[in-house]
């Protein structure tokens, strides 16, 4: 046996002998080296709407055990990488398809865990966050029938009362987690305002639940007419 081959086979500290061909040609390799490609395309502005995917669930963990300051100081921290994103997109030239992909989905995210947790707390009713979610998966599904199985080409640009919808929703939950904290005690100077605070959330919720009622019907409507006069992809 060669000097080598006493390397390779009858060394006891477990030393180990690849060729350049074999790790080349490993799967291993050629994964780590697909990764790596992908992670290098991603901007930093998709980075940072990235980053909000990990703060959400940080968020309602925080507000969950009552550690309300902490909550509130990583929810304002995601809204501001929802600032932050479309800022440095713009200003660096950074648009990308991942990130427009990513940006919506991430608010949805916020929107969805922070829904479910406030439910959870009885802060709001079951049936508004079965509305939001029952609204949501109906465009994302009328929307995957359309493009990927009728394979009709899609045009969308968000709707004055899409808008609206969203901004009372997100309305719901800044007046949802204020009445949780109030009566929980984290607010104490504010406990005699609770009853008006529980009075206008009420407000706030029947504004928010008959606009997202108003704009499923009216994504409806937009699938319907995709199916009868959209272009269709060969």
């Amino acid at each position: 046996m060669t000097q080598m081959d006493s390397r390779l086979h009858g060394n006891d500290r477990g030393i180990k002998y690849f060729s350049l061909p074999n790790l080349l040609y490993s799967s291993e390799y050629l994964i780590y080296l697909l990764i790596f490609m992908a992670i290098r395309r991603i901007t930093a502005a998709t980075w940072i709407t990235i980053s909000r995917f990990f703060l959400v669930p940080i968020f309602i963990y925080l507000f969950a055990i009552k550690h309300y300051q902490a909550s509130i100081i990583v929810l304002i921290t995601a809204c501001l990488t929802d600032m932050l994103d479309g800022f440095v997109a713009r200003k660096f030239n950074q648009r990308t398809r991942l990130g427009s992909m990513l940006d919506p989905l991430a608010d949805k995210f916020l929107m969805l865990l922070s829904l479910l947790c406030l439910t959870y707390l009885g802060s709001i009713p079951q049936s508004f966050t079965w509305l939001v979610i029952g609204r949501d998966v109906g465009i994302v599904f009328g929307a995957g029938v359309l493009s990927v199985i009728l394979k009709i080409r899609l045009y969308y640009k968000p709707t004055l009362l899409s808008k609206l919808a969203t901004t009372s929703q997100i309305g719901v939950l800044i007046i949802s987690f204020l009445e949780v904290m109030v009566s929980r005690g984290a607010l104490s100077e504010m406990e005699l305002n609770l009853g008006l605070i529980q009075n206008f959330q009420d407000d706030v919720l029947l504004i928010a639940a008959s606009l997202t009622l108003i704009t499923a019907m009216q994504y409806g409507y937009m699938g319907y007419k995709f199916l009868r006069f959209g272009e269709r992809r060969k």
